[in-house]
């Protein structure tokens, strides 16, 4: 109850990449210290496969491997394309073991830490190209507000509903932005 953990999620299709914040908050009186650990796994299943229509395995998964103080999984698939995730930190980790990142925190009372992690995916006929690679953290506050923006731009540019309900306007509104969600490419 004294340690507040805050987990931010945002897809920056550009980057092909999941970005995730991590904020926590000491809100003690005295100093905290704690171990904070995150396993991955990868597995590249085909949709079929994922949707239950066939169980064979259609290409080869690598071993993972850390490099670059990054996470890196590969896998070669059957299509000729090779595939892969890599994991980044922005900070680095205390151990690196297998696919588990351990981080050890101390915080004073009431301050606040932070951990981004960055899921990049890689996919190419050459496996040159998939490679780890350093990574440019975005700033993810304006990756929100190009988002934000764009959605709103999208949003504005759909037909307009009115209706006496309050309440299903609230609904189309709503509905209107996750539309606007799923089909958003962050414009340059």
């Amino acid at each position: 109850e004294e340690i507040e953990v805050q987990w931010h999620r945002l897809i920056d299709s550009d980057a092909l990449a999941l970005n995730e914040l991590l904020v926590i908050r000491n809100f003690a009186r005295q100093t905290a210290e704690f171990p904070l650990t995150l396993t991955f796994k990868a597995e590249f299943e085909d949709l079929y496969a994922v949707r239950g229509f066939f169980a064979q395995k259609l290409g080869v998964h690598h071993e993972p491997i850390w490099k670059n103080n990054a996470l890196h999984f590969q896998y070669e698939g059957k299509d000729g394309l090779y595939r892969s995730l890599s994991v980044h930190f922005s900070v680095v980790p205390e151990t690196m073991n297998a696919t588990t990142a351990s981080f050890r925190f101390t915080l004073a009372p009431h301050q606040v830490g932070r951990l981004q992690v960055s899921l990049r995916i890689r996919e190419s006929a050459e496996p040159v190209r998939i490679e780890p690679a350093p990574y440019a953290w975005p700033d993810i506050r304006q990756l929100e507000s190009k988002l934000q923006d764009a959605s709103e731009k999208w949003v504005n540019s759909v037909t307009d509903i009115f209706s006496d309900s309050l309440l299903l306007e609230e609904v189309v509104d709503r509905s209107f932005r996750d539309l606007s969600m799923l089909r958003m490419r962050m414009e340059e």
